[in-house]
């Protein structure tokens, strides 16, 4: 797929690590992000240290806040340690839950008009994209991580590179290019998730899970008992019949729901220019 271009103007790096972890957020910022910034009049950068789930919601509160009313284009690097349950914070009381996560990535996203790009620092993206439906809006333009367990300096290394070429040329595509040639020599430590597979992650899920012969026929089955329930002038059909027309009907409407379902995922009833951007004609189900 083509690169996709994406607005940005400013940085915010969310670090919550405790001792004896090194604070690569900070360093990040300290070393790279602060200089870079005096280069260029239109992009800032801004570190938040948090502690706490509330903290973490707070910040991301505020950068909605300027999303929306601002004309902030916002780029979220996330300094933290996460498990399937959530993000751990400094404060080790619990998690921040990926379900209350991706409620507020969304929202920034959608008023970003899907340009928010998420950089995490642990191998965090994959549980994010299972916390999503197809009847939801992308949670952003891109999840950008390591594949795997990587050392604080390999880390620190990988995104100094990215940060670096990002502030020079503000290009993400050549940025995302350089992280992966650095981040310890090896190519594979990261990746990026961009919309495109995103969208088919959780689509395949949905038909792995939706459309196995059980999950049919026990969608057949509740269709069957309502229609009964609504329409007592079909009592004389049989149930093989009308569980037949059911599952002929889903199956000839499957184009067209995934079609809605991209439109509503890539936001282009709210931004048209999203069509052609993500190449939507291009899409089909078995994409």
């Amino acid at each position: 797929m083509r690169d996709i271009d994406l607005s940005f103007n400013k940085v915010h790096v969310i670090e919550s690590l405790a001792p004896p972890d090194m604070l690569t957020g900070t360093k990040l910022y300290d070393d790279v992000m602060r200089s870079a910034c005096a280069v260029h009049d239109s992009l800032e950068a801004e570190l938040h240290t948090v502690r706490s789930p509330f903290d973490f919601l707070d910040v991301l509160a505020r950068i909605q806040h300027a999303t929306t009313n601002e004309g902030e284009r916002p780029l979220i690097h996330v300094e933290t340690h996460g498990n399937k349950h959530g993000l751990g914070l400094a404060d080790g009381q619990g998690v921040l839950p990926w379900r209350k996560l991706k409620r507020k990535l969304t929202d920034i996203n959608v008023a970003s008009e899907l340009n928010l790009l998420i950089v995490m620092s642990a191998c965090e993206g994959a549980y994010l994209v299972r916390e999503m439906k197809p009847t939801d809006r992308a949670v952003a333009w891109g999840i950008l991580g390591p594949l795997k367990t990587i050392s604080a300096g390999a880390l620190r290394d990988g995104f100094s590179a990215f940060y670096a070429e990002l502030f020079s040329s503000l290009d993400v595509n050549r940025a995302i290019q350089c992280l992966l040639a650095e981040s310890g020599g090896a190519p594979i430590n990261h990746g990026l998730m961009n919309a495109h597979d995103i969208f088919r992650r959780i689509f395949e899920s949905y038909h792995r899970d939706a459309f196995t012969e059980d999950a049919m026929r026990a969608r057949e089955q509740e269709v069957v008992r309502g229609v009964r329930m609504l329409n007592s002038d079909l009592d004389e059909v049989p149930d093989t019949t009308l569980a037949s027309q059911f599952r002929d009907l889903l199956m000839a409407t499957r184009d067209e729901f995934f079609a809605q379902y991209a439109e509503r995922f890539f936001m282009s009833d709210l931004y048209p220019k999203n069509r052609d951007r993500f190449l939507l004609e291009e899409l089909t189900v078995g994409d």
